[in-house]
């Protein structure tokens, strides 16, 4: 796979040290993917631990719709290790704040999940020792980077918030629905609700059929579209919208890490879609869209309940649907019907410079008298 240039290369108040194992080892992503040895040592790290969401080649795709570089920071420590790929941004201008001529980053987790990831090195490793032993070992590095704020989208099957507290300012997000696939396939059905069901019944009464893509690249045109028009009528906010050459890469990597599942009618005509991303342990709904003139016909319903069973046969063992944002109350509530089961989902905040994050917040507040902040962090990015 060729590497994409993905690395963002900023000023640093000295060279940042790309230290020997034993200590913080950061590297652009780029340069990971372009060095055997470099991936076999991530790839090796995570073998047991991590998720797709940790994935060097799904990390490339997702570099793709970052506005910076995608970088994997790898910490070795007698305790364990602690595995963190994270976007660094440049920090827009504001107008009236004074921006030093370095120029100010911060810090965000690749979409969708991840955070650092804690590996203890066994049973009686100290996990807490080996968690403060990293972020004082980052938090020297963001100062090189002129780092503002970080904030982290923790892995919820994961679990990956947890032992964080003392560092960042873990705020819980939306619960998120998970289909427990450990269980039988007749369990499984009758964990739906009964409207959800009623609505796989009436799909396969009116000829809605299902396939996973053979190519998935081969339909990344047609999914894009779909999917733009889906979030266009839902009035998504514009993270949630992808280039075309996102869906191009994504939809171009191993089946062992996607799939794409395709609703269609008994005239071959396109109703619904779905791609899931997937590791050894988890698969995960990535994106969606569904034609809205097809809705009656509940073609999604009949489509999340294809990739359950599908799944469950490849021995994976949670089927993760997400959760929602707090006006999507539509779209919460069709994932609730698939599973009562959950993940609790969280996210981390930190300020690292204080004088900087408070300057650009005010000239957000200036610039935007009539709007408010929505609870979004850092404030500063979102106008």
């Amino acid at each position: 796979m060729s590497s994409r240039a993905a690395s963002l290369r900023v000023p640093t108040r000295r060279p940042v040290r790309l230290v020997a194992p034993g200590d913080l080892d950061i590297q652009p992503l780029s340069d990971v993917l372009a060095s055997p040895p470099a991936r076999r040592r991530w790839d090796g790290a995570l073998a047991d631990a991590g998720d797709v969401y940790y994935n060097l080649d799904y990390l490339w795709s997702a570099a793709i719709h970052e506005t910076g570089g995608v970088h994997l920071a790898l910490f070795e420590h007698a305790e364990g290790l602690v595995a963190y790929p994270f976007v660094l941004r440049p920090v827009p201008e504001l107008p009236g704040v004074q921006v030093p001529q370095h120029g100010w980053t911060d810090v965000i987790t690749p979409f969708e999940f991840g955070g650092p990831l804690a590996v203890p090195a066994g049973d009686g490793a100290d996990a807490d020792a080996l968690r403060a032993a990293f972020i004082a070992a980052f938090d020297a590095y963001l100062r090189d980077v002129y780092a503002v704020s970080e904030f982290v989208r923790f892995h919820p099957l994961l679990a990956a918030d947890v032992g964080w507290g003392p560092h960042y300012d873990i705020r819980h997000s939306r619960d998120n629905v998970v289909i427990d696939l450990t269980t039988d396939e007749e369990s499984m059905l009758a964990a739906q609700s009964r409207r959800t069901r009623r609505y796989v019944r009436q799909a396969l009464r009116r000829g809605v059929q299902i396939e996973r893509a053979a190519e998935p690249v081969q339909l990344a045109a047609m999914f894009h579209d779909l999917y733009q028009g889906t979030m266009n009528r839902l009035s998504a906010h514009a993270s949630y919208f992808f280039p075309r050459k996102y869906f191009d890469a994504l939809l171009s990597l191993s089946p062992e890490t996607v799939s794409l599942y395709v609703a269609r009618d008994d005239a071959d005509e396109v109703l619904s879609a779905g791609v899931f991303v997937h590791g050894r342990r988890f698969c995960h709904y990535h994106l969606g869209g569904t034609r809205p003139e097809f809705g009656h016909m509940h073609p999604t319903h009949l489509l999340m309940s294809t990739v359950a069973t599908d799944m469950m046969h490849t021995g994976r063992s949670d089927f993760h649907l997400g959760g929602a944002a707090q006006n999507q109350e539509g779209l919460y509530t069709f994932k609730c019907g698939f599973s009562e089961g959950w993940a609790a989902y969280s996210v981390g905040c930190r300020v690292l410079e204080p004088g900087a994050f408070q300057a650009l917040c005010e000239a957000w507040d200036r610039a935007n008298p009539h709007r408010q902040p929505g609870g979004f962090f850092p404030r500063y990015r979102y106008a």
